[in-house]
């Protein structure tokens, strides 16, 4: 599903101008950086404050990134069995609110219509999930 590369934190680090000729020097990593255990994300550089439904559906969609996924699995998965599972169109708020945040990667998470939601994957988007030892 998602490689192990250690420390996100490493990454995230200024750019010079050498790095992207005619570019303004970035205040951080360009793309997108997810860090699965420490449940953060940066868009270049940037911390982005996502909600816990927010990031846990995220996380959900791009481990189901090979097929759509509907709104009852979603409603499932990602809110549990618990009495606080919303209607069908909350579902279709926090997609788009998820997509505002992610910015300019707002269109990695694209409607399959009849279908549901599928994950796209994009070179500027690293995942580091936790190392298991055993």
């Amino acid at each position: 599903m998602f490689s192990a590369f250690g420390d996100p934190t490493l990454l995230v680090r200024p750019r010079t101008d050498a790095e992207h000729p005619g570019r303004e020097e970035q205040s951080g990593h360009v793309g997108v950086i997810i860090d699965v255990s420490g449940r953060s994300v940066h868009l270049d550089g940037m911390p982005v404050r996502l909600t816990r439904v927010e990031f846990s559906l995220m996380i959900y969609l791009m481990g189901a990134s090979m097929r759509a996924v509907g709104r009852e699995e979603l409603l499932c998965r990602v809110w549990g069995d618990g009495a606080a599972v919303p209607i069908d169109r909350t579902i279709d708020v926090h997609i788009r609110r998820l997509r505002n945040k992610l910015g300019r990667f707002a269109r990695t998470i694209r409607t399959e219509r009849g279908a549901g939601y599928r994950f796209h994957a994009h070179p500027e988007i690293s995942v580091f999930t936790p190392e298991y030892v055993i």
